[in-house]
């Protein structure tokens, strides 16, 4: 999959969040699991963000990968205005390949069923 093939669906990420929601009442239970992490944490289809900003902002180091550029931007953008470091990559999630070792990855919400 390339960028080219982006779901239209993610295209405004704004549309992407008003259509389906969030619901962070499920925030507890991964900042839970990154607070025990010896290390840094993946957020993998990480969308604009949601998670891996709320886990950057516990004082965990936080990466955040999305096959989306502009669900990506959204997520700096959102980071930036909080004063958090969260390291973004664009990346098709079926062929990610990442140098970078992580203590704990994520894939929260409904980010497996956006795999295709």
């Amino acid at each position: 999959m390339s960028k080219s093939d982006v779901d239209p669906l993610y295209q405004v990420p704004q549309d992407y969040e008003a259509l389906l929601g969030a619901d962070d009442a499920d925030l507890p239970f991964y900042l839970a699991l990154a607070g025990q992490a010896p290390g840094p944490v993946l957020d993998l289809a990480t969308g604009a963000g949601r998670v891996a900003l709320a886990v950057a902002a516990a004082g965990v180091e936080t990466w955040g990968v999305d096959l989306s550029p502009t669900m990506l931007a959204l997520a700096a953008q959102r980071a930036q205005s909080a004063g958090l470091v969260v390291t973004w990559r664009q990346g098709d999630l079926l062929t990610l390949n990442l140098v970078q070792r992580f203590a704990l990855a994520l894939l929260p919400y409904n980010g497996l069923q956006h795999l295709h």
